[in-house]
């Protein structure tokens, strides 16, 4: 059972930065669901590991990184797809967010969250299995594809992936809003080049968009362990015309290690200090740098609980 000192939840500074108590106890709230997690995962023998900013903030701060707000894990492939299926057997509260459970869900990752209700409300429940924290809080999880070794089996994959990637995350805006003819005959003529190119038919009696997303994360997993070099999350692939130079190599992950992470520890790879450099460069120098989403995350849920008309208790916290 995870629990903290009275003075970890007080302001502080670290490296510079002052981390509000606010945020502490959001900080807590995410530990502590961590743990939930880790407690259903282990329970089925399901392997996870700290990523990206977690994975830096648990090897240079031996904790959050000051600035950041959230936490990241990384899963094998395999074992992520075994806990979409578990979805519905989380403990309560949890609640997995994914398009394999959610059609309406537009990530390739997966969100582990510590509420089941879809709308946010103040929650005294929530409050005192928390830590106080009164904010919905999650972690995402990401998948991780062997990548082949082959350079041209390497090109070939992402060049298709890219193709279902950019039709996933186009999809609404092709169909949402005043109708284009023409953006919507050119949609539906890539998706025909699709079928073509990756030998399969869409059901066009059911809704497409699941499917195309679906598609993607498909086409992530072609490689097997054997054929790969590298082990990482597909979507990087996107981002540079060769990420070959940013992959994390699969031997990093062979083997994993506890490391200390504020007042309990978190799973990493074996090689984790390699994976950073790969990922980071220059890992070791703190770089007070924005982060992907609008910090502090739970920006937006003080402003509903505020004009909710609990603004008072939030300054009580």
């Amino acid at each position: 059972m995870i629990t903290f000192p009275e003075s970890f939840f007080q302001e502080e500074e670290r490296d510079g930065f002052l981390v509000p108590a606010m945020m502490k106890h959001a900080w807590a709230a995410e530990l502590k669901l961590l743990d939930q997690l880790r407690i259903f995962l282990e329970a089925h023998q399901l392997t996870y590991f700290a990523e990206v900013g977690t994975l830096l903030g648990a090897i240079r701060h031996g904790g959050f990184i000051p600035w950041d707000d959230d936490l990241d894990i990384g899963m094998p492939r395999e074992d992520y797809m075994k806990l979409q299926s578990l979805a519905g057997e989380l403990p309560k509260p949890l609640r997995l967010k994914s398009f394999y459970v959610q059609d309406n869900f537009d990530q390739f990752h997966a969100v582990v969250s510590n509420a089941r209700e879809t709308k946010l409300s103040w929650d005294e429940k929530r409050m005192e299995e928390y830590f106080g924290c009164p904010f919905i809080v999650g972690i995402d999880i990401f998948p991780f594809d062997y990548i082949p070794a082959d350079p041209n089996m390497r090109k070939l994959q992402r060049l298709l992936y890219n193709m279902a990637h950019v039709m996933a995350f186009s999809y609404d805006e092709v169909f949402s809003g005043q109708p284009d003819t023409a953006r919507i005959q050119k949609y539906e003529k890539d998706l025909h080049t699709v079928e073509e190119y990756c030998h399969i038919k869409f059901d066009y009696d059911e809704p497409i968009k699941p499917q195309i997303w679906r598609l993607a994360d498909n086409l992530a997993m072609q490689c097997r362990e054997e054929e790969a070099a590298y082990f990482d999350y597909y979507p990087r692939m996107v981002l540079v015309e060769d990420a070959t130079p940013y992959l994390r190599k699969k031997e990093w992950y062979q083997s994993y290690r506890e490391a200390p992470f504020e007042t309990t520890t978190i799973r990493v790879p074996k090689d984790a200090e390699k994976a950073l450099e790969r990922f980071y460069g220059d890992w070791k120098t703190p770089v007070n740098a924005v982060t992907e989403h609008e910090y502090p995350f739970y920006k937006k849920q003080i402003e509903y609980f505020e004009l909710a008309g609990y603004g008072d208790r939030l300054k009580n916290l």
